[in-house]
């Protein structure tokens, strides 16, 4: 029911400028950084990170989110901030972004969903020049094939020993594959 409450609250406020809408391309694309990088690297990883976020109500999510407080919780939190600051414009439109990132990352979602999700609030005369701004942000998930990607380095078969594990893990970090 709360969220309903939201929606409709929110519904009468979502009218934003080229000008609002181009400035929280930023904001999303943080976004989907912190994505990637929490799939690949877990929740946690992005503990250190937080304080070095300049917006607070980022720093806050995300502490949220490392802190493993349940999404509901979460949504329910930002949700009553963005309220309670009657926020309107970009501060608005970049508080949803963060809102909805945020909740989208601790559940789970890969970079593209976010990145798709997100370019909703653009709207249509919009998403084109969202997604060029974002960029190739969530390429990493488009699929691979291992055996073709680790064979020119040496390795086939069906089992690789654990040295050629760490060795490949190494390469892949590096960047070399």
């Amino acid at each position: 029911m709360e969220n309903i409450a939201f929606d409709i609250w929110l519904s009468g406020r979502l009218d934003f400028n080229e000008e609002e809408k181009c400035e929280c391309f930023e904001t999303a694309k943080e976004l989907v950084r912190i994505a990637v990088d929490v799939r690949r690297n877990g929740l946690l990883s992005i503990d250190d990170k937080i304080a070095d976020y300049p917006d607070a109500l980022m720093r806050k999510a995300l502490q949220l989110a490392v802190d493993s407080i349940q999404p509901e919780i979460i949504q329910k939190l930002l949700q009553t901030h963005i309220v309670a600051n009657n926020y309107r414009g970009n501060r608005l439109l970049q508080s949803i972004l963060i809102k909805e990132g945020v909740i989208l990352i601790v559940n789970g979602d890969n970079p593209k969903s976010v990145q798709d999700f997100l370019g909703v609030y653009f709207g249509d005369d919009f998403l084109q020049e969202y997604n060029d701004y974002i960029g190739g942000e969530a390429e990493y998930i488009k699929p691979v094939n291992i055996s073709k990607t680790i064979a020119p380095h040496g390795w086939s078969g069906d089992k690789l020993t654990q040295e050629e594990i760490d060795a490949l893990i190494i390469k892949i970090l590096k960047g070399e594959i």
